[in-house]
């Protein structure tokens, strides 16, 4: 199974380096391999051609992928061109040099243990999906225990991840509930329900108990027992997460809220008509969802954007376009990796304080407040914060041309960094026995710092998504079908229009009429012994 899919021009690219051949200068590489490539400089330093060897040695599917290609072969066939994404590429200042990614490589044991296990049980989930589990995971587990305290405010580890792919094809709700599963058998008390009203959230981040909690079971009466201590800083996962943003009476005030429990205040407070003042002590949501573009594209308007409530969502889209099919296997090894990461994520969550019992709380003389202990940061990684948030604040100059949407996702980029930067600090933390404080090291910077820059080229990935019309997606469904098809048989329109799944046969033809007309295919004549029948394919350049 592929923990990781290279795309072509990757592995070919990484096979001839291997072999100590030059890589064709007009090669299209994905951001990452060119930022390996550039960074490791492997075809004139031989100590990157080293790293490049280590990390294609460490994973066997992805060495596999690699040694496949034949290097003294001509480059892979490059697909039919389509509008480029452009991502603002990053200042030089703020880009990271080759040490740095060699050694961001080697930390954070936990999330790359975690995320190849999540590769293993569900492999047709894209990857950016599967590496942000990992991080929402031991937010959670952290608990809003462990805070950094900066000048300008304190961060503390809990992230809001939003996966958007279409339906079935990539495997969204697999990898959800792979994860989702591993945190209830690990700390269940800090999941709250999926589906919920906004008057309802607030109630149970605020202690409150069930209408019915003399009813339950003993058992879950213990569960809310033990999440009420931990009432604030509890965490969600939606696999339909698009209803958080449907503009219904009963859901008003509920991105507002959103916001506020991801920055963490000291306290919140709401008056309901039904329950009377609710106080929410220390809150710190953690949340992961997925949903699709179109319903996202239903719910999501400009005021979302402008509000902030995107800009504190990590919204992630696939890079890869063609997702394999992997034969399904048993595989009991898989529930054995997961007991022992249930295990390493039940310590980080258990190597902070406890918060104490809620009724003592009615004793107490002070606020309430969350016992926590206090993240160090080396001194270099101050300094690559602030190269980092002043390449964002360059980007977003007006006269960049930055979608206006994104402002605030590139405001909030650094601040996200960092919260990866501790919770990534906090894992190795505890894998070496939780001594002293937590310290975020200028390694761990630097693989938050290259999990942000993926999120920022996944936010234009999104932004491309939402803006492409009806009619355009048709027709790139359409050329999808047709490459796919040509080679054995060009299809007719009347199989462009069933094997594409196009609803409308009306706009299906139409899609076909307005390709044929631009010149991007050509129509051909099958002759099957009657009449003719008109057949569809790709102009070759």
């Amino acid at each position: 199974m592929t923990a990781l899919q290279l795309s072509p021009n990757d592995a070919y690219a990484f096979r001839r380096v291997l072999s100590k051949l030059d890589v064709p200068d007009d090669l299209e590489l994905s951001p990452i391999a060119r930022l390996l490539l550039t960074a490791l400089d492997p075809q004139h330093n031989p100590a990157g051609w080293q790293t490049l060897q280590d990390i294609a040695t460490g994973d066997h599917q992805v060495l596999q992928q690699i040694m496949y290609i034949d290097p003294k072969s001509a480059p892979p066939v490059p697909e039919k061109p389509v509008d480029e994404l452009f991502v603002p590429p990053l200042p030089d200042k703020a880009q990271l040099d080759a040490a740095l990614v060699q050694a961001a490589n080697q930390v954070g044991r936990f999330h790359r243990d975690c995320a190849h296990w999540l590769a293993r049980k569900s492999p047709m989930t894209p990857h950016i999906f599967l590496e942000s589990a990992p991080l929402w995971a031991a937010g959670l587990a952290i608990a809003r225990r462990c805070v950094l305290r900066l000048s300008f405010d304190d961060i503390h580890p809990n992230l809001y991840f939003l996966w958007v792919a279409p339906t079935t094809y990539y495997h969204k709700s697999t990898g959800l509930k792979a994860i989702t599963k591993l945190v209830r058998n690990t700390f269940q008390h800090l999941l709250l329900p999926e589906t919920t009203t906004p008057e309802m959230l607030m109630a149970k981040l605020a202690g409150q108990k069930p209408a019915n909690y003399d009813q339950l079971l003993p058992i879950e009466q213990k569960l809310e027992e033990q999440g009420i201590r931990f009432a604030g800083q509890r965490g969600m996962s939606i696999d339909e997460a698009s209803k958080i943003l449907i503009p219904k009476k009963y859901m008003e005030g509920h991105s507002e809220a959103l916001m506020q429990l991801f920055d963490a205040p000291d306290r919140m407070e709401r008056e309901l008509r039904g329950d009377g003042k609710l106080i929410i002590y220390n809150p710190a949501l953690s949340l992961i969802g997925a949903t699709t573009p179109a319903m996202l594209a239903r719910y999501l308007g400009d005021a979302e954007w402008e509000s902030g409530l995107m800009a504190r969502i990590l919204a992630l889209t696939p890079t890869e376009k063609d997702v394999p099919y992997v034969v399904s296997e048993p595989s009991p090894e898989l529930n054995q990796q997961m007991e022992n990461l249930r295990a390493r994520l039940l310590r980080i969550h258990n190597a902070f304080p406890t918060p104490p019992e809620w009724s003592a709380l009615y004793s107490a003389d002070e606020p309430a407040s969350l016992p926590t202990i206090e993240a160090q940061l080396d001194a270099e990684v101050m300094a690559r914060f602030n190269a980092y948030s002043e390449a964002m604040h360059e980007l977003t100059d007006p006269r960049r041309g930055l979608d206006e949407r994104l402002r605030g996702n590139y405001g909030r980029f650094p601040v996200l960094a960092l919260k990866i930067a501790l919770i990534l600090a906090v894992m190795d933390w505890v894998e070496d026995g939780a001594k002293g404080m937590p310290r975020i090291s200028l390694a761990h910077w630097g693989r938050a710092q290259l999990l942000a820059e993926s999120y920022r080229a996944s936010a234009h990935r999104l932004l491309a998504e939402l803006n492409v019309s009806q009619d355009v997606k048709n027709e790139q469904k359409i050329l999808d079908f047709i490459a796919r098809a040509q080679k054995d048989n060009p299809p007719t329109k009347r199989e462009i229009h069933r094997g594409t799944g196009i609803k409308n046969r009306k706009e299906a033809y139409a899609a076909v009429d307005a390709l044929l007309e631009s010149g991007v295919i050509e129509a051909l004549e099958r002759k099957t012994g009657g009449r003719p029948t008109q057949i569809y394919r790709l102009v070759q350049d």
